[in-house]
């Protein structure tokens, strides 16, 4: 018999299909594949159109960096034309020539960098980025980083080497440390990001927006909240940060109105945390923002692609949206000690992450994948040689991600990352004391009966974070564990040495090494559809161990 509902709950019911139905009809966004390109790998990464030796950006590089990814079954392409505090496209709203005198002024620096050579010269991203992405009949959006941190450490320093950001600083961020959630001086860049309780914020961000609008022929916008993570000052009222951005997106969606030609409908995509406990700190209210006109909800982990999603929950929010997952090059990520800025190493997404994932998507009620970071499996950032070997993104795997029928056959694997499972702000790595404990859930979906079932457990020492994957501590105890799936305990085995289970391809890093791997036996009937539950004990060890990563497969 079922309960009744709760007066609150029966409220909440009522309040949310009031406003899905109050929200005037339109049409569903039709893309089932969205590619993202931030223009900045480019030049950061060694690419067939981009040697190690070339320093300037060129719309030729541009045009290249569409037509790799314009692959079977890509919809729409995105463009990320710099970080969103200035217009890397002619721009009257800010004219450059403005904004170079403004800068060299503040800065007493010269004006320099790629960027900056190219806007300078006059030459439109914006346009050459839509003008290929039509030549190849997808549809062209840009994709607008509403809090961006990246550089801002150095914003409020002088001298001439600050050149090399001409078009990385805007004066409405320099001038206005006031707006700031932290000090100038902060070094969490979480703090170093605006307070969109100033509305000059927001309203600064619209007015670059509008522009986009009117000066393009684009099928839609995107609104990227995870560039940074971080909108209000911790406290800040909830229900107010909710207003806030509601309000921003209907002003967004009324620019993209009121400038559409021919009575175009163009869509308007937002790209939000994969964490739904995420939602309030950044005032985003699924429900609202789909009344307020957000079409294509983009579900992004950041940096590392998960498993782990709401996706079912936010389908019944709003069932008449599109909902994307977002996929990533990655699905682990870690700091080496050598070299700086991009020294990461991270444990390449393979074919059967890709194919599982948006397996798992479908099943909760996605519409479709989007990409991003993807071409980054090529050569970027310091100390290759500890993060290597690169190689080139593996393209001829996206067609098949497009549909649940694309990847209905993939044999199964499974996986979950501790330190990248909670999104941005929630990443934490998962250190184990001897005799420690520790309870995870798995999305999953049915193995079968046959074969035998693995799970796997990579433990690191501490002093093995930094290392380059070649080459770790040696001779460390990595302890003697239990395991338990869906409450039943499972059987130890011996490691067979396989440091992935299936064919990796062009894939020859980020997958650590043998003897930092524990192995189990498990029939493959208890998994279940659904949420998995995961029980780790450190029965026996010496010291304090870190499990950077479980994966979950079959052996026919």
């Amino acid at each position: 018999m079922k309960k009744p509902l709760s007066l609150i709950a029966l409220s909440a019911f009522v309040f949310i299909s009031w406003i899905q139905a109050a929200a005037p009809e339109r049409p569903k966004a039709p893309y089932r594949m969205l590619f993202s390109n931030d223009t900045t790998n480019i030049l950061s990464c060694t690419s067939p159109y981009h040697g190690p030796g070339d320093r300037e950006l060129t719309d030729d590089m541009i045009r290249a960096s569409v037509d790799e990814a314009a692959v079977e079954g890509m919809d729409a392409q995105l463009l990320q034309p710099g970080m969103g505090w200035l217009p890397w496209w002619p721009s009257k709203v800010i004219p450059l020539d403005e904004h170079l005198k403004w800068f060299s002024d503040f800065y007493e620096a010269t004006p320099s960098g790629a960027y900056f050579n190219y806007v300078s010269a006059g030459n439109d991203m914006v346009k050459a980025f839509t003008d290929q992405v039509r030549s190849h009949n997808r549809a062209a959006f840009v994709s607008v980083r509403l809090n961006d941190v990246h550089a801002l450490d150095k914003a409020f320093e002088k001298g001439p080497k600050q050149g090399r950001y001409a078009m990385s600083f805007a004066r409405f961020y320099s001038e206005n440390p006031q707006f700031l959630i932290g000090e100038p001086a902060d070094r969490n860049s979480r703090l170093r990001v605006q307070d969109w309780a100033h509305p000059e914020v927001p309203a600064y961000k619209l007015k670059l927006i509008e522009e986009l609008c009117q000066n393009y022929e684009l099928e839609g916008i995107e609104l990227d909240f995870m560039r940074w993570a971080s909108y209000f000052k911790p406290g800040f009222d909830g229900e107010q940060a909710k207003k806030i951005m509601t309000k921003f997106v209907g002003d967004v969606r009324k620019a993209l109105d009121a400038s559409s030609k021919n009575g175009k409908y163009r869509y308007l995509s937002v790209r939000i945390p994969v964490s739904d406990e995420q939602w309030e700190q950044f005032g985003i209210d699924p429900v609202a923002f789909y009344a307020a006109g957000v079409d294509i909800f983009n579900l992004s982990n950041s940096y590392c692609t998960t498993q782990q999603t709401p996706i079912a929950k936010l389908r019944k929010l709003v069932p008449k949206a599109s909902i994307v997952l977002e996929l990533t090059m990655t699905t682990a990520t870690w700091k080496v000690t050598a070299g700086g800025g991009d020294n990461a190493n991270f444990r390449r997404s393979t074919k059967e992450v890709l194919e599982n994932t948006a397996r798992i998507a479908y099943a909760r009620g996605a519409d479709g994948v989007s990409f991003f970071n993807f071409v980054y499996y090529r050569p970027f950032g310091s100390a290759r040689e500890m993060r290597g070997p690169f190689c080139e993104p593996p393209f001829e795997w996206l067609s098949a991600l497009r549909s649940p029928e694309g990847v209905k056959d993939a044999p199964p694997y499974y996986y979950y990352n501790p330190e990248a499972n909670g999104g941005q702000i929630a990443s934490r790595a998962l250190v184990m004391a001897p005799k420690a404990d520790a309870t995870l859930t798995m999305d999953m979906l049915p193995m079968g009966n046959r074969g035998e079932g693995r799970l796997r457990i990579q433990v690191i020492a501490t002093n093995e974070r930094g290392l380059g994957e070649n080459d770790p501590a040696k001779d460390i105890f990595r302890g003697k564990w239990r395991v338990r799936l869906n409450e039943r305990e499972i059987k130890p085995i011996k490691f067979d040495g396989e440091l992935y289970p299936f064919d990796a391809g062009e894939i020859r890093a980020g997958f650590g090494q043998p003897e930092q791997f524990l192995a189990f036996s498990f029939p493959p009937s208890l998994i279940k559809d659904g949420p998995n539950r995961v029980d780790l004990w450190y029965e026996k060890g010496e010291k304090p161990l870190i499990v950077r990563f479980i994966d979950i497969y079959k052996v026919e």
